[in-house]
């Protein structure tokens, strides 16, 4: 057979199914192709523009914050284009945000209205012209962490997560329990362990690896629609985070849009990583972050936390058991 001949994309990703042992041998490719094959398969159902409450044309598919995190560990020639290309797929108003496509502005301006627009204006951060990569400082406190992370091997570009929610003392319940969630496949794969922390400002989680004395950012957002529920218990996010009223821990975080890591991160402290990344001591910001020793204790209480959680789970599933 000769020719050409067209198909679309939602049967194009069902073909790649076949590909799966490809995927199992290279789960860093699974992370690279899935955020695309997501915008393939769905492609037949959106319509070719959209106009925004912002009167702009967009094809509206996720807010920015989303896109950032499904598409953040792309090359670009001009790293500009690491948020500027996604604009006119997001939902949000770029104008609100001061996002605009501005190439006068440096790419270290650019990420500092990035990261204050997703998260808060509360935090402290560092950015360099030469780097895709984020520094950040900010009180927050542990919701809980990551039990379980299940997604299609082959070609789903979702993934169910198992998060154990603890509200913290001073909210309206100390009630440790588990809920399920199908959340969209970001470019840094979700693990088992990962904690799932709010931050003082923000209005929505983030998903955080502990390394040794920091932490590195795996979804900038948990993404949650408001009328969700698990199981037979009522849930709404929304509840927990307003009933946050202190962020006792202090947070040194450290968030990379480059490419995939390749090197057990959770093993190393923040000078290693920072090297690894080709910056000098000079270029760290040390001299305005807490030094070594207080870094370590910060994250020694953020464990401390996780551990006061997970022992709340199983007394109370203990208790349950009794029952």
């Amino acid at each position: 057979m000769c020719g050409s001949t067209e198909i679309d994309g939602y049967v194009f990703c069902s073909g790649l199914n076949l590909w799966k042992d490809c995927y199992e041998a290279n789960p860093d490719l699974r992370s690279l192709i899935h955020p695309v094959m997501y915008l393939m398969r769905h492609s037949f159902l959106r319509p070719k523009w959209a106009t925004r409450d912002d009167g702009k044309l967009s094809l509206n598919i996720r807010p920015l914050a989303e896109l950032i995190d499904m598409y953040h560990t792309r090359e670009a020639t001009d790293r500009r284009d690491k948020v500027y290309a996604l604009l006119a797929m997001s939902s949000d108003d770029a104008t609100t945000r001061d996002l605009s496509p501005d190439y006068e502005i440096p790419w270290s301006t650019l990420l500092e209205k990035v990261v204050k627009s997703v998260l808060s204006e509360r935090i402290s951060l560092f950015t360099w012209d030469n780097q895709d990569l984020i520094v950040i400082q900010s009180k927050g406190c542990v919701l809980g962490n990551v039990n379980w992370v299940e997604s299609d091997i082959a070609w789903s570009d979702r993934q169910s997560v198992e998060f154990t929610l603890t509200s913290p003392e001073n909210s309206v319940s100390d009630r440790g329990w588990s809920y399920t969630y199908t959340l969209q496949s970001s470019a840094r794969p979700i693990q088992k362990g990962d904690l799932v922390c709010l931050f003082d400002g923000t209005s929505r989680p983030t998903i955080l690896r502990l390394c040794k004395d920091f932490c590195v950012v795996i979804a900038v957002v948990v993404s949650y629609s408001e009328d969700e529920r698990a199981g037979s218990r009522d849930f709404r996010w929304a509840d927990l985070i307003e009933s946050v009223k202190d962020f006792p821990r202090g947070f040194l975080i450290v968030w990379d849009m480059g490419p995939p890591w390749r090197e057990p991160i959770s093993q190393i402290d923040y000078e290693v990583f920072m090297e690894s990344l080709g910056l000098s001591k000079a270029q760290m910001g040390l001299e305005s972050l807490p030094n070594a020793a207080t870094r370590y204790l910060n994250v020694e209480l953020i464990i401390k936390d996780t551990q006061r959680y997970a022992e709340t789970l199983n007394n109370n599933l203990k208790q349950s058991d009794r029952r």
